[in-house]
């Protein structure tokens, strides 16, 4: 039943980045949170998967800027506030205009600030209020649903940014900044659940909650470090401590419950050469590498000089501790934080992030074995996800599935500038590898008209569809929505079959443009005019004063036979043969009385002919005695 299922929601979300349902149920029979209501927005929160759901912790909602600081401030020796996550610059001239960003910020060579997390403003005067989340959800992948898990027994502080991990039907959460540890954690925390029957009947896995145990304290305090899995252990590296990034990695092995730190250097050749200290940077494993990209360097001890994101790749071998940097031949993504990438086979992927009041929503693949990156063309199937940093991202490699949740990002306001934050709570995924279900059949990926790339149909020339199975017809216009193709065919008057038009009847031509009236074509001919009517109506003949009919095929009659005939097709009047007191209509249009005997009658009555010769002139000649008396009186 899973396999079905399985296959069914990857042929619908095959193709580019789609958005998954957000629907609510309750976590099992009997519990009480979330049978209404779906995870709120937030950002800066922590997932993990184990296949078939993914575990989502804490975060943030939206900020407020609380712009009433500003007339404070301003009567307070600068200071230093422990809730910094940027390079602090103190004392640099070119901000001095700026009081030197009150130590809130990095002061850029030109002059301006580039705020640390939390505050705001030209001179990183603003200081945000925050509303930080201690909420724990669960969706499921297949059934597109969230739910809640119930609060009960010892739980954590609301954070944001621990580092969060699921292996064995168990999850560890470590660290984070967290206002309830005065600034950053270095608690550790297990949730364990056990798989049961959904309360439908399903037999989809739900779980029941055995709850949380703090298990004790790990390294030092820190958030923003990047989490993977290697074997049976959760590695980190990097983060944030106080005012300083940190370049260590640790492993927390599951079988052992032990951290273990792991010594690194570079080459032999230059052992010094190391990456920078770095927070809100993508990590992922590959074979037995670690490989980070990115981030937020922040060291307010270090001179060199200080760069708010960054855009390097290392890779560290986790067997000897050893880093090497990976050369970027060829384009390569622009420095970047609030980043997190996957792995699925033999390839990295990443979306969007932040860089200088910038968010991005691109998506690059690097290539594991090659090492080189490519930016994933995204053809207009389904609107991209909206520019965004700060979300979470799983890969799901038994599906070839990346899933993303949430985030934030900038709204544009109608005239196009910067508006205020936005944080989501959406559910985006994409299928790679996959294009409208090929790899589940024998066909040719893309009907071996195109070739398959990130889950979606490039088609050759001449070629459409989600998998490149049709035929452009001359004048064709495709687009698509929702994954679907929406093509004008034929300017909506005929069909395309393998590369042709074939025409409605009132229409013809190669595209199906040529308007075509019914029996004779008036619009080639000299008796009228066809008039298309499209969209409204079918082509229309206008006739000629001197021709009517649908087609304008036939001729008018003078006068239309005054309404007292039969006009034929070639313009000639049949006069009706009725006859009213001996008289009828004759001539060209039926117009003119005419007396007229009926001579079928005068040849086989004589005698009847005769006696009506007589009456006439008697009464011929009672007239003329009538009027000679009148006359002579």
């Amino acid at each position: 039943m899973w396999l079905v299922v399985i296959a069914a929601w990857l042929v619908t979300g095959a193709g580019a980045w789609y958005p998954l349902r957000a629907r609510a149920r309750c976590l099992y029979p009997g519990s009480v949170p979330n049978c209404t209501a779906v995870m709120s927005a937030r950002t800066q929160h922590v997932t993990t998967h184990n296949d078939t759901h993914v575990f989502v912790f804490g975060g943030r909602a939206n900020v407020f800027f609380n712009t009433s600081l500003r007339h404070n401030i301003g009567a307070l020796p600068p200071y230093r506030s422990l809730s910094v996550t940027a390079t602090i610059n103190p004392g640099s001239p070119a901000c001095a205009a700026l009081s030197n960003c009150w130590y809130r910020g990095v002061c850029n060579a030109n002059g301006t600030c580039a705020c640390a997390y939390g505050y705001s403003g030209a001179d990183c005067s603003l200081e945000e209020d925050v509303v930080i989340l201690d909420d724990f959800w669960i969706y499921d992948i297949y059934g597109q649903y969230w739910m809640q898990v119930p609060k009960s027994g010892a739980w954590p502080t609301a954070r944001v940014k621990p580092s969060f991990m699921y292996h064995d039907d168990r999850l560890v959460m470590y660290a984070g900044y967290s206002q309830l540890c005065g600034d950053f954690c270095n608690d550790v925390w297990e949730y364990r659940f056990v798989p049961g029957m959904s309360p439908a009947g399903n037999a989809s896995s739900v779980f029941r909650p055995v709850g949380w145990t703090m298990i004790g304290t790990g390294p030092s305090k820190r958030w923003q470090t990047a989490t993977v899995l290697y074997g049976n252990c959760m590695v980190i590296h990097g983060g944030h401590h106080v005012f300083a990034a940190l370049d260590e990695v640790w492993k927390f092995c599951f079988d052992s419950y032990n951290w273990t730190r792991i010594r690194t250097t570079g080459p032999a050749s230059q052992p010094a050469k190391v990456p920078l200290p770095r927070l809100e940077h993508a990590a992922s494993v590959y074979k037995t590498s670690l490989y980070i990209y990115g981030g937020m360097y922040a060291d307010v001890n270090r001179s060199i000089d200080q760069r708010p994101s960054l855009g390097d790749m290392w890779k560290l071998d986790l067997t000897t501790g050893i880093w090497t940097q990976v050369a970027l031949p060829g384009a390569s993504p622009q420095e970047r934080a609030k980043v997190q990438s996957v792995v699925i086979g033999r390839y990295l992927y990443m979306f969007g992030g932040f860089f200088d009041e910038a968010f991005y929503q691109d998506t690059w693949q690097f290539d594991l074995v090659n090492e080189r990156w490519a930016l994933l063309p995204m053809p207009g199937r389904a609107a991209l996800p909206a520019p965004r940093g700060a979300y979470s991202l799983i890969g799901i490699p038994a599906n070839n599935t990346i899933i993303m949740v949430g985030g934030n990002g900038w709204v544009r306001n109608a005239d196009g500038t910067q508006g205020p934050e936005h944080v989501y709570n959406d559910v985006q995924a994409v299928v790679l590898d996959d294009c409208a279900g090929s790899k589940y059949s024998s066909a040719p990926p893309c009907s071996g008209n195109g070739v398959c790339l990130f889950g979606t149909c490039r088609c050759d020339t001449n070629w459409f569809d989600d998998n490149c199975s049709m035929r452009i017809c001359p004048g064709d216009t495709c687009s698509f929505v929702d994954l679907q193709p929406v093509c004008v065919h034929c300017q909506r008057r005929g069909t395309c079959v393998n590369g042709a038009c074939r025409c409605n009847s009132t229409y013809r031509g190669q595209m199906c443009n040529e308007q075509y009236c019914p029996n004779t074509n008036c619009s080639l001919s000299t008796h009228g005019t066809c008039i298309d009517l499209f969209p409204v109506g079918l082509p229309t003949c206008t006739c000629l004063p001197a021709y009517y009919g649908v087609g304008c095929e036939m001729i008018t009659c003078p006068n239309m036979c005054s309404g007292h005939g039969t006009c034929l097709p070639l313009g000639h009047c049949v006069c009706d043969a009725t006859s009213y007191s001996g008289f009828h209509y004759e001539g060209a249009d039926c117009s003119q009385l005419v007396y007229k005997v009926d001579e079928s009658l005068a040849s086989s009555a004589p005698r009847h002919a005769e006696v009506s010769f007589v009456v006439l002139m008697g009464i011929l000649w009672v007239w003329i005695a009538i009027a000679s008396m009148i006359r002579f009186h």
